[in-house]
């Protein structure tokens, strides 16, 4: 079974609003860019195993049941690049963001004029258009 290089939540709050973290200036990658919650999948690591450990890194939260076979498969030809998974975040619930990173909500009108990197600007367009597998141009 093939499996991605990087795993991230689609995170959406309880309003419909999606959430993501402002990364600070200093990173090599996305620097002052908002990205989906996630990262790089260790060696060995399940899909699910990636997701909660990077979820309760950078949030401090995860869900209970972690669905990992629905989402969408971003590629760079045959490069699987990483697996973005829907999650909704209770309305009790407060996301954490790691020391420099910023929380981010944000509705989806407003999209088009945020600092949004291009990876997760295409998988949420394609998850919009109901795309599930997408083919992503330029820079990896």
């Amino acid at each position: 079974m093939l499996l991605p290089e990087h795993v991230c939540a689609l995170l959406t709050d309880h309003r419909g609003q999606l959430v993501f973290q402002l990364r600070p200036p200093w990173l090599r990658h996305a620097a002052n860019q908002l990205t989906c919650f996630g990262g790089k999948r260790e060696s060995g690591e399940s899909i699910a195993d990636c997701l909660e450990r990077e979820l309760r890194e950078e949030t401090g939260w995860c869900p209970a049941q972690l669905p990992t076979t629905n989402g969408v498969d971003l590629y760079a030809g045959a490069r699987y690049l990483a697996r973005f998974i829907p999650l909704l975040v209770p309305r009790e619930i407060t996301l954490q963001a790691e020391p420099g990173f910023i929380v981010v909500s944000a509705a989806r009108h407003t999209l088009p004029a945020l600092p949004l990197s291009p990876w997760h600007r295409a998988v949420i367009q394609g998850w919009d258009a109901g795309r599930i597998d997408l083919e992503v141009l330029g820079e990896t």
